[in-house]
């Protein structure tokens, strides 16, 4: 599901205002808020709950799908992974979520400059990347059919 958020995000930076893309984003939040919250990852619940409402508010066109709210929606997407794999690890972790949930309060708000998003992403994904290991080959081909070169160029200057 992670995999497939990570490329939904990336695939919002060319197709903004996609009514089906935007509902499979919002299932994903949703879906994820709701089996975090049944499992009592209460902090992952938390977080995606703030994210889903970024959401709901996009799909409404009520903030615009900006460079940087797709860069926090990717941001996003990493603490989920980083959460997800602290709690294999430890199912009692927690996490440090404080500025990200400011941020996706600031961008459900409409109040994300470009300047708060996270300058972490230097790089883009890619199928190289270790997260994608267990990905099938058809899988991998069309994530990286999906990255191109503009946002190869928009992700680096993030």
């Amino acid at each position: 599901m992670l995999i497939e958020a990570e490329a939904a995000f990336l695939s919002l930076d060319k197709e903004r205002n996609n009514p089906e893309l935007l509902n499979q984003i919002f299932r994903i939040a949703h879906n994820l808020k709701g089996t975090s919250q049944a499992v009592g990852f209460d902090q992952m619940a938390a977080l995606t709950h703030v994210a889903e409402n970024l959401i709901l508010k996009i799909q409404n066109s009520e903030v615009e799908t900006t460079d940087s709210v797709v860069s926090l929606l990717l941001e996003f997407n990493d603490m989920v992974v980083k959460m997800i794999e602290g709690l294999k690890d430890d199912l009692s972790a927690t996490f440090q979520i404080e500025d990200i949930v400011e941020k996706l309060n600031k961008a459900v708000n409409g109040e994300l400059s470009n300047t708060e998003t996270d300058q972490q992403h230097t790089t883009p994904p890619s199928s190289n990347d270790d997260r994608f290991e267990e990905m099938t080959a058809p899988a991998k081909s069309q994530l990286d059919s999906q990255i191109t070169t503009e946002q190869v160029q928009k992700w680096r200057r993030l």
